[in-house]
């Protein structure tokens, strides 16, 4: 009987660690779905609406382990895919793509802010 016990409360602990797991992944405030709402270039104005979706359009998945994925167009071409890691560092977030590259950023509200290496800035609004 004793032996059932403590395979009871391990299963247990197994299940309830599995579940803190979880909901501190639900608490990060970069997990979800991010689209793109604004771009601004390199000493520029910001492109927004209609006329961003007619250059640009992306949208990306963050998720609890640590990884995203996305789709994107630009200029009407065919949809493309990507997929990378993110980490956290205080309020700072930072996104590296599978090939390599990574841009910073941070969150302020339902807005992920980031530029790219051209100084380019990207607002992204969590749906």
């Amino acid at each position: 009987m004793k032996k059932y016990l403590i395979i009871s409360l391990i299963i247990c602990l197994s299940a309830l660690a599995a579940c803190t797991t979880a909901t501190s992944n639900n608490t990060e405030p970069f997990v979800g779905t991010w689209t793109l709402t604004s771009y601004t270039p390199s000493g520029g104005a910001a492109v927004t609406g209609a006329a961003l979706a007619t250059m640009m359009t992306e949208t990306i998945v963050v998720k609890g382990d640590n990884t995203y994925t996305g789709t994107g167009t630009f200029q009407s071409s065919a949809p493309s895919t990507f997929s990378g890691t993110w980490s956290k560092s205080g309020s700072t977030y930072t996104v590296t793509a599978s090939g390599g590259s990574a841009s910073s950023g941070t969150i302020s509200g339902n807005l992920f802010t980031t530029d790219d290496a051209a100084s380019n800035i990207y607002v992204f609004t969590k749906s």
